[in-house]
């Protein structure tokens, strides 16, 4: 292994030389990922260089399960401690203990083969704060850690320099600055809003224009492109009123759903009525069942025009309205007169328990 490895040889020489000079020493090596710290740790203890009683500890995050490399909080703290008391000379962590844990002073940094950016060097070297400690970046000369650790030196020293500027600064000469860089970008991105409104008119220059969708299925006609409202420009939600009329919805209770947003959870699928054909899922938003339409399910026509598309990005027209509250309540109040609000009657229920197993699954997994 020391013969193949030249890493491990320098850094074997390099925790020689220190623990040799100074026995007291203690010692963090950053890697990247919990394989490479357990086999480290591994080659440490096999080397003549445990014959000065390093002790080496493997410090990893809580987010994975102990077989696949993490750690219980109890673990970290007493991984810590032992370092801390200096039972334990060299701990091998991962970037967890760049920051959040408390870990005091040390006399020796060494990343392994591994680089962040610039709020990770910083943090990094807070972990030395002991007289005479030093930070070593230990990879080959060709590697791109190397780069980006002399690109993470210009920038701390270039937001080091800023900070003092601006230390420097009037108080109130720095709020107006501020808030003349606040209105320029404000000013930025509405150009860049227009722009984007311009790229995609030149795209669809018959975006304006009222397109029919059309089951592809049957060719039914299902509802008019004006009737579309997106949400955070990601679904694509039918709101008009009569079409649910043309649809067959198959839903599970909310809390069998599937989460896809801060509001939004999918709890079921939409069906054409005639035949039976894939048209989107179904979703509860702001607690109220809506329809979210794949334009795959459809066939677009406008005048002679007649287009199939796979995805929303490609469609000819443009859903520039976004889902608000008074779509919901058309919805809603669509569905009151519908229903008459009647009472369900036992066999619509035996009916919908069967529906729910069937489609549960479906939606689980899509």
């Amino acid at each position: 292994m020391e013969e193949n490895n030249p890493m491990i040889n320098a850094l074997y020489k390099i925790l020689k030389t220190e623990f040799t000079k100074q026995p007291e020493s203690k010692c963090i090596i950053f890697v990247r990922t919990r394989p490479i710290a357990k086999a480290l740790i591994t080659c440490i203890e096999e080397s003549e260089v445990e014959k000065l009683h390093l002790n080496p500890k493997q410090l990893t995050g809580a987010g994975a399960a102990v077989e696949l490399g993490g750690m219980t909080k109890a673990t970290q703290e007493d991984t810590i401690a032992s370092f801390r008391d200096g039972r334990c000379k060299v701990i091998v962590a991962t970037s967890v203990a760049e920051e959040g844990l408390d870990i005091k002073a040390c006399n020796l940094i060494i990343t392994y083969n591994y680089s962040t950016n610039e709020i990770g060097q910083v943090q990094r070297q807070g972990r030395g704060r002991a007289k005479g400690s030093k930070m070593i970046i230990l990879a080959y000369d060709d590697s791109s850690h190397i780069q980006r650790e002399k690109s993470n030196i210009i920038r701390v020293k270039f937001t080091h320099d800023i900070l003092q500027m601006l230390r420097q600064m009037d108080p109130e000469q720095l709020k107006k600055d501020i808030k003349k860089i606040q209105i320029r970008l404000k000013e930025d991105r509405g150009l860049e809003k227009l722009s984007a409104e311009f790229q995609s008119f030149k795209k669809h220059p018959s975006g304006n224009n009222i397109w029919t969708l059309l089951c592809k299925g049957c060719k039914t006609e299902v509802t008019k492109s004006d009737q579309f409202r997106h949400i955070e420009k990601q679904h694509h939600v039918v709101v008009d009123p009569k079409f649910e009329d043309k649809a067959s919805c198959r839903e599970v209770p909310i809390e069998q759903g599937k989460p896809v947003g801060f509001e939004q959870v999918i709890i079921g699928k939409v069906y054409c009525k005639e035949c039976g054909h894939d048209w989107g899922v179904r979703m509860c938003h702001k607690k109220c069942p809506i329809s979210v339409l794949k334009i795959a399910g459809f066939v677009l026509t406008c005048g002679e025009e007649r287009v199939e598309k796979k995805k929303w990005k490609d469609s000819p027209f443009s859903v520039k309205k976004e889902l608000a509250e008074a779509d919901l309540r058309n919805i809603l109040e669509h569905r009151k007169n519908k229903n008459g609000q009647n009472v369900e009657n036992e066999e619509e229920d035996s009916d919908e328990e069967d529906i729910y197993g069937d489609i549960g699954n479906q939606v689980l997994s899509s």
